[in-house]
């Protein structure tokens, strides 16, 4: 895995026409996922401007991101990698943030060759993977509907579920239906002013 941290200036806004999605854009976004590509495996890739942000808590080392990415050559920051903790988190905050899970942090004073590392509890890692599982699934509708409904009645096989779904109002189906409507009335006055008498 890498990761890639550039600090500026954002534009956020929700796109596209039929699904809408909230995104950020801007030339400090890109070269942020730029950074992320041209980063080391295992590794965080920061510029000059997020370690200016960084208050000398970490220990870093010339990354020399330009030489493998020609945006941040052309951009021409600096960039670096993190290879240690120089100030410890607080306990507290860990704690509160990932409430049960097991946090060990170790710094550079307490040894030096181990860079800063956070390990979780298995059981919630394993909760986590099973939820991103499920969630993914969800996301393939198509196949889902096809494992839950009849081929020629297009019926729920639930039965519970085809109350839940007959239950729903569906405007847009209201719109069609309208459309649909319009459109035919359309084309009989047409039929009636363009050729008379038929």
């Amino acid at each position: 895995m890498r990761v890639g941290i550039h600090t500026g200036g954002v534009l956020a806004g929700v796109l596209g026409q039929r699904q809408w999605q909230f995104d950020v854009y801007s030339r400090d976004v890109e070269l942020a996922n730029k950074m992320e590509s041209s980063g080391l495996p295992g590794r965080v890739h920061i510029s000059e401007k997020t370690l200016s942000f960084l208050n000398d808590e970490f220990e870093v080392s010339p990354a020399d991101g330009a030489s493998r990415e020609e945006a941040i050559k052309l951009a021409g920051i600096k960039t670096y990698l993190i290879v240690g903790v120089l100030k410890p988190y607080p306990s507290g905050t860990l704690d509160d943030v990932f409430n049960k899970n097991e946090v060990c942090l170790t710094t550079k004073e307490e040894e030096s060759h181990k860079p800063h590392e956070v390990r979780f509890d298995v059981s919630s890692d394993e909760e986590y993977k099973e939820r991103l599982h499920r969630e993914l699934l969800s996301r393939e509708s198509d196949r889902n509907m096809w494992e839950h409904s009849r081929f020629f009645t297009l019926r729920f096989k639930s039965l519970d579920l085809e109350r839940q779904y007959r239950g729903r109002r569906a405007i847009t189906i209201m719109v069609s239906m309208a459309g649909f409507l319009l459109v035919l009335l359309s084309c009989d006055f047409a039929d009636l002013v363009l050729v008379p008498g038929t």
